[in-house]
């Protein structure tokens, strides 16, 4: 796990995930996130934990990059049903064609 030194690594590592989703590296995702969590998790319990103006900016671009991911994921899911269901459809008639 990567050491978190403030809200701006947070963001670099969101920032690195979002550039892992456009190049369609979708096997590590859930793994990225499980750390992002952890890193956000242990950035909030410091005690002493004041947000900068700095850190509220960057606070909101991680949550906006982090909806960028999660609609990505989700249409990447779509688009792999529809294949799979297609995949199926095409077995269906090879199936028929092969009955007659």
């Amino acid at each position: 796990m990567r050491e978190v030194i403030g809200v701006a690594d947070i963001l670099d590592f969101t920032q690195d995930m979002w550039v892992s989703v456009i190049a369609e590296h979708w096997e590590g995702l859930g793994e990225l996130q499980q750390e992002q969590d952890a890193m956000l998790r242990r950035f909030f319990s410091a005690a002493d934990f004041v947000p900068s103006v700095q850190d509220a900016a960057d606070l909101l671009e991680v949550q906006n990059l982090n909806k960028k991911i999660l609609s990505a994921a989700e249409l990447h899911r779509v688009e792999l049903a529809k294949e799979l269901q297609s995949i199926k459809a095409g077995k269906v008639k090879v199936s028929a064609y092969q009955d007659i």
